[in-house]
Protein backbone atom coordinates (compact mmCIF):
# COMPACT_ATOMS: atom_id res chain seq x y z
CA UNK A 1 0.00 0.00 0.00
CA UNK A 2 1.12 3.63 -1.06
CA UNK A 3 -0.25 6.54 1.04
CA UNK A 4 -0.08 9.84 -0.19
CA UNK A 5 -1.41 13.27 1.29
CA UNK A 6 -1.43 16.97 0.27
CA UNK A 7 -2.14 20.04 2.47
CA UNK A 8 -1.59 22.39 -0.74
CA UNK A 9 -1.59 22.06 -4.19
CA UNK A 10 -1.64 18.65 -6.32
CA UNK A 11 1.82 16.52 -5.97
CA UNK A 12 3.31 13.45 -6.46
CA UNK A 13 5.80 11.06 -4.24
CA UNK A 14 8.13 8.40 -6.41
CA UNK A 15 8.79 5.72 -3.98
CA UNK A 16 9.25 2.05 -3.63
CA UNK A 17 7.08 -0.22 -2.94
CA UNK A 18 9.20 -3.44 -2.99
CA UNK A 19 6.81 -4.78 -6.10
CA UNK A 20 7.61 -4.56 -9.20
CA UNK A 21 5.70 -4.27 -12.90
CA UNK A 22 2.72 -4.48 -10.62
CA UNK A 23 -0.39 -2.08 -11.10
CA UNK A 24 -2.05 0.21 -8.22
CA UNK A 25 -5.66 2.04 -7.96
CA UNK A 26 -6.29 4.72 -5.89
CA UNK A 27 -9.09 3.03 -3.50
CA UNK A 28 -10.47 6.56 -2.60
CA UNK A 29 -11.13 7.44 -6.11
CA UNK A 30 -9.74 10.66 -6.01
CA UNK A 31 -6.92 9.91 -9.45
CA UNK A 32 -8.44 7.44 -12.02
CA UNK A 33 -5.00 6.72 -13.77
CA UNK A 34 -3.72 3.60 -12.01
CA UNK A 35 0.15 3.27 -11.51
CA UNK A 36 2.43 0.57 -12.53
CA UNK A 37 5.55 0.17 -10.76
CA UNK A 38 9.20 -0.26 -12.48
CA UNK A 39 11.36 -3.11 -12.49
CA UNK A 40 12.71 -2.04 -9.57
CA UNK A 41 9.29 -2.02 -7.56
CA UNK A 42 9.28 2.16 -7.95
CA UNK A 43 6.19 4.28 -9.01
CA UNK A 44 5.32 7.99 -9.41
CA UNK A 45 2.33 7.74 -6.97
CA UNK A 46 0.11 10.88 -7.18
CA UNK A 47 -2.40 13.12 -4.67
CA UNK A 48 -4.92 15.67 -6.02
CA UNK A 49 -4.42 19.25 -4.20
CA UNK A 50 -6.14 19.29 -0.56
CA UNK A 51 -6.46 15.66 -0.52
CA UNK A 52 -5.52 12.01 0.15
CA UNK A 53 -4.78 9.08 -2.30
CA UNK A 54 -4.68 5.22 -1.10
CA UNK A 55 -3.34 3.13 -3.63
CA UNK A 56 -3.36 -0.58 -2.95
CA UNK A 57 -2.23 -3.52 -5.98
CA UNK A 58 -5.07 -3.86 -8.57
CA UNK A 59 -6.54 -7.98 -8.70
CA UNK A 60 -6.00 -9.75 -11.12
CA UNK A 61 -8.97 -10.70 -13.45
Amino acid sequence: MAVVLSNGSDGSKFMEVGQCDRTYIDISENISEPVTTNNEGWGEFRCNAGSVSVWVPQESA
